[in-house]
């Protein structure tokens, strides 16, 4: 007859449950990314209602500009990795998950003030580039991108 003596079982039990723990963070936690609603340019205009007229447009005056939507969609293989590289962090314990998901955000946040400066977008009028001195899109003062920001919520 074999016999056999298991030890360890406690410190499995309790690491199972630190993961079960770590993996309920994770799955009841966002990381969104945008722009403050706080925010003004010193007219007092808010910097969420610019960002917002970009990214969606006004029929018949401004052209959709979503640099949102597309900066998150066409980054997202390079979020994919990051947020890999985070879970197989947290998973062998070598950083927090509230840590992964803040990177997330950063990386995130990142990609589209790269794509506002990048300027892939439609041409402004004659108007407003006379108005303003510049055919940049989306980049006057400075305030909308500098404003880009995450935020995790629910960790």
């Amino acid at each position: 007859m074999i016999s056999a003596k298991v030890s360890g079982g406690e410190i499995a039990k309790r690491r199972l449950g630190q993961f079960v723990g770590t993996v309920k963070t994770i799955g009841d936690s966002q990381v969104r990314v945008g722009v403050p609603s706080n925010l003004a340019y010193p007219n007092g205009t808010p910097v969420i209602l610019v960002a917002s007229v970009h990214e969606f447009g006004v029929p018949g005056k401004v052209p959709e500009r979503p640099f949102l939507r597309k900066s998150i969609t066409e980054g997202s293989e390079s979020l994919n990795k990051v947020n890999a590289s985070n879970l197989k962090a947290v998973f062998n314990q070598k950083m927090q998950a509230t840590v992964g998901l803040e990177r997330l955000g950063i990386k995130a946040s990142g990609l589209v003030q790269q794509f506002i400066r990048a300027g892939n977008f439609q041409s402004l009028s004659p108007e407003t580039v006379k108005a303003k001195g510049s055919s940049k899109a989306l980049i006057d003062t400075g305030l909308l991108i500098q404003s880009i920001t995450h935020e995790v919520v629910g960790k």
